[in-house]
């Protein structure tokens, strides 16, 4: 939360690259090995889309989705998952107007309620959001909105990506397999891993199974 906000205007997925190429440069790494998660995972792969010479393996652990046509099955597959008490509670959280970081935090442990094999792990996952986190949350989302990069049919371009690639994905996630699986059959040398007791964040629930799983993919030569 020490970074300062920037204008609406001059935030883009193109903004959001050049930071990592511009951390590249500065650290002076020949290549980078990328973790990414969720819809940090869409931002990776744009990264390595404009620079796949700075790229040496790419691990997308439960991957958001690479474009819009698997809206309706997400929000199918949460609404199967949520509970009426879920609504009331966002309902009470959301009525407050103006929200606290904790107001947040809140909210966003509600909405991974149908993101997880088992709720009770959601108590390991310790939000801890800067106080002007609300802010910074509404300038973002509102620049990217405008952004024409965010409907882009991202699996269209993955064949190009020559690194290997490792794919993480929890079976219990909201996120439809339909759209990972996709992946996997689009990028040349990928490795889909399933992991059966994690839902959207197998580095709590199955913490570690997937510490394993990226070093080994990180080592392997």
């Amino acid at each position: 939360g020490k970074s300062s906000i920037p204008s609406v205007d001059s935030i883009s997925i193109k903004f959001l690259i050049d930071d990592i190429e511009a951390i590249r440069q500065k650290f002076k790494i020949a290549k980078l090995n990328i973790l990414s998660h969720s819809w940090g995972s869409v931002l990776a792969t744009h990264y390595s889309l404009a620079y796949p010479d700075r790229v040496k393996k790419l691990i997308l652990s439960d991957p958001g989705m690479f474009s819009r046509e698997y809206d309706e099955q997400a929000a199918a597959l949460i609404a199967k998952r949520s509970t009426k008490e879920d609504s009331v509670e966002r309902a009470q959280i959301m009525s407050k107007g103006t929200l606290s970081s904790r107001d947040y935090e809140e909210l966003f442990l509600l909405s991974f309620r149908s993101s997880a094999y088992r709720k009770e792990n959601l108590s390991k996952i310790q939000l801890k959001l800067p106080a002007n986190f609300g802010e910074a949350n509404n300038t973002l989302f509102t620049a990217l909105m405008k952004d024409q990069a965010m409907n882009v049919n991202l699996y269209d371009s993955l064949s190009s990506l020559k690194f290997p690639v490792l794919i993480i994905h929890g079976e219990a996630d909201v996120l439809p397999i339909s759209s990972i699986e996709r992946l996997d059959d689009q990028i040349p040398q990928s490795e889909l891993v399933l992991f059966k007791e994690s839902g959207h964040f197998p580095f709590v629930e199955e913490k570690a199974l997937f510490n394993s799983t990226v070093v080994d993919f990180l080592e392997r030569k």
